[in-house]
Order: C-alpha cells, then sequence, then structure tokens
C-alpha cells in the first residue's frame, strides 16, 4: 500500500489551533512529514497564524520557521488570505525555507507568488496544470481513482484534507494520494 506523506493539521493531537503548541506536539509526534498553518497578514503586511483573523498577540510566522530550524519537516502555508504573497514567497526563502514551504489554500484567481510551489485548492487538474501547480488539494471526499489517474497523467501530485477516521485513511491510502492531511498524525501513521 502506498506510504502518503502525512501532514499535521494546525490543531492536531488536541492543541489549539494555529499554536506554538500545536506546532511543537506535531514535531515530537513519530511519522509527521510537514505541519500545517493558517496564514492570514497584520495590517503591517506581517504573516501571522490564523483562520479568521489575527491580531498582534497571533502567532507570527517567524516564531515557527525558529520552531522548524534543525528538523527536516516541510511546513504547509495554508493560505486564508491573499494580499501579500509575494512578499510572504520572499520572507519564506529569506528565512531557509524556500525548499520545505509550499501553499495551499490557492484558487484559480489568487495566482502564487513566484518561485514556492502550491497546490491549487481545486479538482480540475487540467487547470492545475496549467497554471504550474505541483498538484491538487481538496476535500477527501472529493477524491477518486479518476482524479488521481488524471494527476498522474499530468504530473501532479494529488493532497487531501483533512481525514481524522481511520476507515477514510485506509481509503486514501488505497487510493495512493501523495499527502494526508489529518488532525491525528499519531493514527494515520500507524494504519495500514
Amino acid at each position: 500500500m502506498h506510504k502518503p506523506f502525512i501532514t499535521a493539521h494546525t490543531g492536531a493531537l488536541g492543541t489549539p489551533s494555529n499554536s506554538l503548541e500545536s506546532i511543537q506536539a506535531a514535531l515530537a509526534c513519530p511519522g509527521v512529514d510537514c505541519i500545517e498553518v493558517d496564514i492570514r497578514f497584520l495590517p503591517c503586511g506581517t504573516p501571522a497564524l490564523g483562520h479568521d483573523r489575527v491580531n498582534e498577540s497571533s502567532v507570527k510566522l517567524s516564531e515557527v520557521l525558529a520552531l522548524l530550524q534543525g528538523n527536516s519537516c516541510m511546513i504547509n502555508l495554508d493560505m486564508k488570505e491573499f494580499t501579500h504573497l509575494a512578499e510572504l514567497a520572499k520572507f519564506v526563502a529569506t528565512q531557509g525555507f524556500a525548499q520545505r514551504a509550499f501553499f495551499t489554500g490557492l484558487r484559480e484567481n489568487q495566482l502564487p507568488a513566484p518561485g514556492l510551489p502550491y497546490y491549487l485548492n481545486s479538482t480540475d487538474c487540467a487547470t492545475a496544470h496549467k497554471l504550474s501547480a505541483i498538484g491538487v488539494n481538496i476535500h477527501h471526499s472529493k477524491c477518486s481513482k479518476r482524479l488521481l489517474r488524471r494527476a498522474r497523467e499530468l504530473g501532479l501530485l494529488v493532497s487531501v484534507w483533512t481525514v481524522d477516521k481511520p476507515r477514510h485513511m485506509r481509503k486514501m491510502r488505497r487510493l495512493g494520494v501523495d499527502n494526508i492531511t489529518t488532525r491525528h498524525p499519531d493514527i494515520l501513521a500507524k494504519v495500514e
């Protein structure tokens, strides 16, 4: 059975979403290849963690990247707003994470910043290929053999979210998806 990349959803393992505690728990969990954080911007343009809003007390992306120094864990920047994508890509690169970071949350009308890979949030593999995405990022319920076959024909990866039940985890592994985002990476790492 295909072993997918395991991404710890923000708030995984019973931790508060978009918190340093969430990052630390994911980094300590065996089998986690990547962590996901929700990104918004403060009025000054500073990237901070938050799904619906951010403020000065929100965790800053720079704090997360500092925690990731010294290990090989990737970071999924799940974009919740799109005003500063080019600046964000440059910031990530200057911090030494250009090879370890990627965007999700982007749709056709939010063009990504150059130089940072991204998954298009869409089941439309042809559009993802045309827009130079590395893959598609979809809810697991929309994943099918047909979609996987089309993605493979176009050289695209398939990432699914948020897969929290073991039966769904097994199904996604059988289908052969490339990345599974879950709040339960500890369970996913043991699912066969």
